[in-house]
């Protein structure tokens, strides 16, 4: 069998992402895809690197697909001290570098509109003080379940401004776990999709089966390594991807590219069992995909299906006997 089945890879196909989909795609919904975001999901990002400046690139993805409103929470310590505001001067295009960004306790809409007139996007920011329990009932709620946070989030919904996604950034407050989780649930429940966005969260609240998905984001080498290159460990409900995610300054944006193990996992999971050795699987996938960055090798194939549990081992007929050490006999021993 010298070339593989037509009907394992289409002729037209020049990347995997052409013909087969990313684990746990199916027909879901995602808001990003690479970094396995659902909508109406849980989603927990933590590690290292400038998690602001992704978590802002992601609220702006969101909003450039127009996928409904969107609310950036940042959470500090002193929020009239907060850096965000800064942060978000750098981010005006070149004609607005010159407008200073004040914090305010109103919600307020980005990009700014300097008509006067609230422009017309889904997108809003507001930064609060990490010492609220915003997970705790609301005083002046009617339901004795809703937390302040919900509560906030119906006053919105009854002026105009229903969100759909809440991004909650910054030195988040998780005190009060069961009301926290509980608050989650609800808050996925009504279909919103939430992105927490934190370096360190408490102990334990990573492990918790209420998330959809857990980002860890981790610099791809320990030293002399900036935040402009991470590495992603994606952990879903069924398993575990990697994706490397860098910055390009003169572009001014983050790209995130699925590791390589993900994208062929599938196609060679296919060709195994059609019967293909190693040689025929390396030279099927250098023909047909060009977009690796370089070309697939045996020994690369045989670390990938370790990674996936792909490699199987012949028992051994005879098993192994304790090998016997034989000692010099000398004069002294027969003393």
């Amino acid at each position: 069998m010298s070339e593989p089945p037509t009907c394992l890879i289409p002729q037209n196909a020049q990347t995997p992402f052409d013909c087969w989909n990313l684990p746990d795609e199916g027909n879901r919904i995602f808001w990003h895809p690479e970094l396995n975001i659902p909508a109406e999901g849980l989603t927990l990002m933590t590690g290292e690197g400038d998690l602001t400046a992704l978590a802002f690139d992601i609220a702006c993805r969101c909003m450039n697909l127009n996928l409904g409103k969107l609310l950036y929470l940042r959470s500090d310590n002193f929020p009239e001290h907060s850096p965000f505001p800064a942060f978000l001067t750098k981010c005006l295009p070149a004609p607005w570098g010159v407008i200073n960004i004040k914090f305010s306790t109103d919600l307020q809409y980005w990009p700014l509109d300097l008509s006067g007139i609230p422009p017309q996007r889904n997108f809003m920011w507001l930064v609060m003080s990490s010492k609220k329990m915003i997970w705790k009932r609301w005083p002046y709620a009617t339901s004795n379940t809703r937390s302040s946070l919900e509560a906030n989030l119906d006053l919105c919904a009854k002026a105009g401004n229903k969100f759909t996604f809440l991004i909650l950034e910054g030195q988040v407050n998780f005190e009060e776990k069961p009301d926290f989780y509980a608050t989650m649930k609800r808050l996925k429940n009504s279909g919103m999709t939430v992105l927490i966005v934190t370096p360190k969260p408490p102990r334990g609240i990573s492990r918790n089966a209420i998330w959809d998905t857990v980002i860890t984001m981790k610099k791809w080498r320990a030293h002399h390594c900036g935040n402009h290159r991470l590495v992603a460990d994606i952990r879903t409900r069924t398993g575990k991807r990697n994706c490397q995610v860098r910055y390009q300054e003169y572009g001014n944006l983050w790209i995130c590219v699925p590791d390589k193990r993900d994208l062929l996992r599938e196609p060679v999971r296919e060709m195994m069992a059609a019967g293909l050795n190693a040689k025929q699987i390396v030279a099927a996938i250098n023909a047909r995909y060009q977009g690796l960055n370089k070309p697939l090798t045996e020994s690369a194939l045989a670390a990938m299906k370790r990674f996936w549990g792909f490699r199987t081992y012949r028992p051994e007929k005879k098993p192994r006997t304790k090998r016997t050490v034989q000692r010099n006999v000398g004069a002294s021993d027969f003393r």
